[in-house]
């Protein structure tokens, strides 16, 4: 789905619950949140995806470092662990106050963001295998005369996860 909406030219709006589409929401691409019954924009991405104090307020960062929150808040449905002593909040301060690649070459920035010390974050920082992230996977644009699928099949309606699933690319001569 990402991929062909990258390739096309044209507005497009992706509907889906799951939340790694909203990496790519921009001027031209919105995501249509069926569970919440909300399309999200670039203009109401932060009212809909920064995440909430106690108090009702919520944690703002900016929309292009979405990637680098849900790689520091993890994502139990995607496996992703996310970095130690770091939730949705403590993600989001980090990115409002910088882009998480400053926080691996100065750890000690964590204290100036969050307003006080995180020992365990700042240790994670430092450890060389916190590094090796993956960003984004490139793929060739598909070629004339080919298509793709991916079907997955899942048990239960009330959790969206992937319990089997099949991909296929097809090119035809």
């Amino acid at each position: 789905i990402a991929c062909l909406v990258l390739e096309s030219e044209d507005p497009s709006r992706i509907a889906s619950t799951d939340r790694d589409f909203l990496q790519l929401v921009d001027d031209r691409i919105t995501v249509y949140s069926p569970v919440k019954r909300v399309v999200i924009d670039a203009a109401g991405f932060e009212e809909h995806v920064a995440p909430k104090r106690a108090d009702g307020s919520s944690v703002q960062f900016p929309r292009e470092r979405y990637l680098d929150y849900r790689v520091a808040s993890g994502d139990a449905s995607d496996d992703l662990p996310g970095l130690p002593g770091v939730g949705t909040l403590t993600a989001a301060q980090l990115l409002a106050f910088a882009p998480l690649d400053s926080y691996f070459d100065a750890p000690m920035m964590v204290s100036k963001a969050l307003g006080r010390r995180n020992v365990k974050l700042e240790g994670a920082l430092r450890d060389p295998a916190t590094r090796e992230i993956v960003e984004s996977i490139l793929l060739p644009k598909r070629p004339p005369r080919s298509g793709d699928a991916y079907l997955r099949f899942i048990p239960r309606t009330e959790m969206d996860i992937a319990v089997v699933g099949v991909g296929i690319s097809v090119t035809l001569d």
